[in-house]
């Protein structure tokens, strides 16, 4: 992650995965960046276990997902510099097509988006 001065994340989740699940995971993440023209960046240092990229969505706003807290969650964090309307649509259908895909109780938000005007 490289956005200047990126301290605090402006939306937080946690996908609740099994192991059979991890495929279903990639490809629901893989089509989202398609679908926003963007690509998934590996972030995970050789020799360590687990998930860890980014979906960069501009060069002031990214997605960043890893499960280093447990191996059974995903923590999808979003970093910007943008105001919020320019990328909350896109955290909106990012956990809409999770929740589709492994339903509501699996995906938990733990810090809402900014209020927008």
């Amino acid at each position: 992650m490289d956005l200047k001065n990126v301290n605090v994340p402006v939306a937080f989740a946690v996908v609740t995965v099994s192991e059979s699940d991890l495929e279903a995971l990639w490809d629901v993440m893989k089509t989202f960046a398609a679908a926003k023209k963007s690509a998934i960046e590996n972030l995970l240092r050789p020799g360590v276990e687990g998930i860890s990229f980014q979906i960069r969505l501009t060069s002031e706003t990214l997605f960043y997902a890893h499960n280093f807290e447990t191996e059974d969650q995903l923590s999808v964090i979003a970093y910007s510099h943008d105001d919020p309307t320019a990328w909350k649509t896109d955290w909106n259908l990012l956990l809409e097509r999770l929740r589709s895909r492994f339903s509501n109780d699996r995906v938990v938000v733990k810090i809402e988006p900014p209020a927008t005007a």
